[in-house]
């Protein structure tokens, strides 16, 4: 401020030239009451901007200048007109005296152009007011080169406006327009602070919606059991909301069902369907219903004890699909609920769906492991019914290799010594895969021992037996494909029925060359009494019977390549006179080497008999 003054007095002064002094020494004599008026002027002006400097309320200053420019240059009347962002003439800030005519006088100087005249040059502008007599002078008040208003004063008559008052006149314009510019700044200050104070609010409102959500998502994610999540919504909606009643659903059939509720006054069994559109809203949509209104309908839900006339809620969607719904009711002070309401506990419905879909995948989970366990409990009490080792029996040598696809199987062997000194042996296949075919295996092993003891025992006989009881026992689409025979080591005979097995292979050394035998019957439990034809083999020390299930030749390698009975035959072929033992280790190596990598989709089971030298056991 000072400053500005300063300037201001070395631009007032004169310049003492030579004709100047005399002139004034010659030709008149010296107005010393003028120059003790004008210093006076001045002194005043710098008590007023002392007096200005330390205000900092705009319109105070704006005042203080208004009065101060009344009492110094004398005015009727005085103006102070605000621009707007064009530049252009706007809305009167002060209206000093109240000029009635304002708006005209307004109008009328900027028909003329007065204001853009005043703005562009800086120079005040004498102006004529008609009918009412006045002159008005239009000064600009501009600051840093920008016009931010016009100061119109108005006096009575022209000539009593000397220069020295037209000089302090745009003296205090300036300090005006300082002072303007200086509140549109503030104003501008404040409009930031306030939008940034709103966005640090909407920032750490949306921070702490944040991370409730994440901390709700959090005990969400531990949690394992649908009640206790429940328990939990529950309890964090009431808090969160500040709500005196809450209530779960769960979609069941198309229809709500009530599950769980908080503040509801005692067991609520009801469930909210017919006759209430908000059980259709949220049957049908997946959007959140705020300030729901009762219908005459809805009115009649009073089991809930819901009684209010404003709720929140929102749909439990698991996997893009409805699974539930919670209501809220009863905000403290009976405050509605608002937009953001809405969103958060859509938020937390989300998270309450995943959390829903947890539990699902959980509890799938111990299922599965609960099977497992029960098969892999099967799979010991399978392994346990079949033989532990191969028979003792002199002149044969038997190999044994059982290998199920999972942890039970369908494929059965079993070997009986009878009292008369001979064996019966049976290698099955049953139809299908675990469980249900370990226990149709069992059965029919029950049925095969109590048929093969039998003190008059014939094996075709008892093959009708045990495929009429397979068939009053098992269901229609079940089979089992079975090859039956007996070994009588005085006769060295071989007897056999195969009921729609795989081809027996009979290998004759001596003669290096292979027999098949196919099955002579459908398998057993399709068709009951079915006449069974027996085979009978006459053995030669040598000779080598491989029994097998259609595991071992149809398995395939990771191209898909089939193990196939001729590669079973070449290794048979191979083994010389290896042991039964021996063989059947060869192929089982020879089979895992082929099969390793690939899938697994069928029990694997064969036995080796080989015919040896009288008197020799293995």
């Amino acid at each position: 401020m000072t400053g500005n003054f300063d300037d201001l007095l070395d631009n007032l002064k004169f310049e003492e030239k030579e004709e100047d002094k005399e002139r004034l020494t010659i030709n008149q004599p010296v107005d010393e009451a003028l120059l003790h008026s004008s210093y006076r002027r001045l002194r005043l002006l710098y008590e007023y901007f002392e007096r200005i400097d330390s205000e900092i309320d705009p319109d105070i200053v704006i005042n203080m200048t208004l009065d101060f420019l009344e009492q110094q240059v004398g005015y009727d009347a005085v103006l102070v007109v605000g621009t707007d962002r064009s530049g252009a003439p706007g809305s009167v800030l002060f209206n000093r005296n109240y000029y009635e005519n304002a708006d005209l006088v307004i109008s009328e100087i900027a028909e003329e152009g007065l204001f853009q005249w005043t703005a562009n040059r800086q120079k005040p502008y004498f102006f004529r007011v008609d009918p009412q007599g006045y002159f008005c002078l239009i000064l600009s008040l501009s600051f840093g080169g920008q016009s931010l208003g016009f100061l119109i004063t108005f006096f009575s008559e022209e000539e009593h406006l000397s220069q020295l008052d037209l000089e302090m006149a745009k003296i205090l314009c300036h300090q005006l327009a300082a002072v303007m510019d200086k509140s549109q700044l503030n104003e501008q200050l404040t409009e930031k602070e306030d939008t940034v104070e709103l966005q640090l609010r909407e920032i750490t409102r949306l921070y702490d919606e944040l991370k409730f959500v994440f901390d709700f998502t959090r005990k969400v994610g531990r949690v394992l059991e649908k009640e206790a999540l429940y328990s939990l919504v529950l309890e964090t909606v009431v808090m969160a909301f500040e709500v005196e009643k809450a209530v779960i659903f769960e979609v069941n059939k198309g229809k709500l069902k009530f599950i769980v509720g908080s503040g509801l006054g005692g067991i609520v069994t009801g469930s909210p369907n017919e006759g209430t559109n908000v059980a259709a809203h949220f049957l049908n949509s997946a959007e959140p219903i705020n300030d729901f209104i009762y219908n005459e309908n809805f009115r009649n839900w009073t089991h809930l004890g819901i009684e209010e006339n404003t709720m929140l809620g929102s749909p439990i969607t698991v996997e893009e699909q409805v699974a539930g719904l919670i209501l809220l009711a009863g905000r403290k002070m009976n405050l509605p609920f608002n937009p953001g309401h809405g969103k958060l506990i859509r938020s937390m419905m989300r998270q309450v769906g995943y959390g829903l879909e947890q539990i699902r995948l959980y509890e799938e989970m111990l299922e599965k492991k609960k099977i497992e366990r029960d098969m892999e409990l099967a799979g010991r009490i399978q392994q346990s019914l079949l033989p532990k080792a191969p028979p003792v029996l002199p002149g044969f040598d038997f190999g044994i290799y059982f290998q199920p696809a999972g942890c039970v199987g369908g494929d059965y062997f079993d070997f009986l010594v009878r009292d008369d000194g001979c064996i019966v042996g049976v290698v099955a296949d049953v139809s299908g895969k675990g469980i249900a075919a370990a226990m149709l295996m069992m059965n029919v092993r029950s049925v095969i021992r109590a048929e093969s003891m039998q003190q008059e025992f014939d094996l075709s006989r008892a093959m009708v037996r045990i495929n009429n009881l397979v068939c009053d026992e098992i269901l229609p689409s079940k089979f089992v494909t079975l090859f039956y025979f007996l070994i009588d080591p005085v006769a060295r005979s071989f007897n056999f029925i195969s009921a729609g097995h795989t081809p027996l292979l009979h290998f004759k050394m001596h003669e290096k060359k292979f027999a098949e035998y196919t099955a002579t019957s459908v398998p057993v439990g399709l068709v009951r009494d079915e006449h069974y034809v027996v085979r009978s083999l006459q053995l030669k020390p040598g000779d080598r019977l491989l029994i097998y299930t259609d595991g071992l030749n149809e398995s395939r390698d990771t191209d898909g390549n089939e193990f196939g009975i001729e590669h079973v035959k070449e290794l048979l072929r191979d083994s010389g006179r290896s042991g039964a033992a021996q063989t059947a280790d060869k192929i089982a190596c020879a089979w895992q080497s082929f099969t390793a990598g690939a899938p697994k989709f069928d029990d694997t089971t064969f036995l080796v008999i080989d015919s040896t030298q009288e008197g020799v056991h293995t």
